[in-house]
């Protein structure tokens, strides 16, 4: 049974894509700070699919992030696909926030993703998958109301974009797709101090995730940065 690993596994897009991979045989290891939420979904997908495992890590340590992804390969087997999910966006935008503030967002949206990156492809012995969660905040040159959030999520496109041709020499695929607004806990907490009429009619959902990402695993093309805005079809950004 081959090891998947999705950070920010516990809600959201992260447990859409846990279950997904689940479902299509995989052995899925969750990674969140947040307990509750991560025992809860590891429990449900035991007891409804397959084996899960949940490990509680705040992935912006680094060197814990680092040290947990090769613990989880050592002890459950190579890991095949990773997919760095965790991100985030702070309340007060930048310039109007202190440097500390900023910088968290910037080591949670671009810093564990590079982490991701470099540690699970040490792991993946016989080849495998890596996948980016961005957002379509990332795509473009229009303004932005998070230019921190915009600026950590353009950076990943362009990191798998630049990083294809090296981890592809390992038989490592890496692609990145950047939805936009998903139906997740964050974003209704989002959705409800918002005016109705900005609130776009259609809504993703992490399953529409989750889908992406096997189509990522089940094609052999890497480098690929998939755009989805809710209201459009899927498409890949050149």
């Amino acid at each position: 049974m081959q090891n998947a690993i999705i950070t920010g596994g516990a809600a959201g897009i992260g447990r859409g894509i846990a279950v997904r991979l689940a479902q299509e045989g995989y052995k899925v290891s969750l990674i969140d700070k947040d307990k509750d939420a991560g025992q809860k979904t590891r429990d449900e997908i035991n007891t409804q699919i397959g084996p899960a495992h949940f490990f509680e890590c705040d992935v912006t340590n680094l060197t814990k992030l680092s040290k947990l992804i090769h613990s989880i390969s050592k002890d459950l087997g190579t890991i095949s696909v990773f997919v760095n999910t965790a991100g985030g966006v702070g309340d007060i935008c930048f310039p109007d926030v202190e440097t500390e503030i900023w910088s968290t967002t910037i080591d949670l949206n671009l810093k564990t993703v590079m982490q991701g990156i470099q540690s699970s492809m040490k792991e993946m012995k016989n080849g495998g998958d890596i996948i980016n969660i961005s957002s379509f905040a990332g795509v473009g040159s229009q303004p932005h109301d998070s230019p921190k959030y915009a600026a950590s999520k353009a950076a990943i496109i362009r990191l798998t974009t630049s990083i294809s041709d090296t981890l592809i020499q390992h038989d490592i695929k890496i692609n990145t797709i950047c939805p936009g607004w998903v139906d997740t806990p964050a974003s209704r907490k989002t959705r409800e101090n918002m005016d109705s009429r900005e609130i776009p009619e259609k809504i993703l959902s992490p399953d529409d995730i989750a889908e992406q990402v096997m189509g990522f695993i089940n094609d052999n093309k890497t480098g690929r940065v998939v755009v989805w805005k809710e209201d459009e079809q899927p498409y890949d950004l050149d």
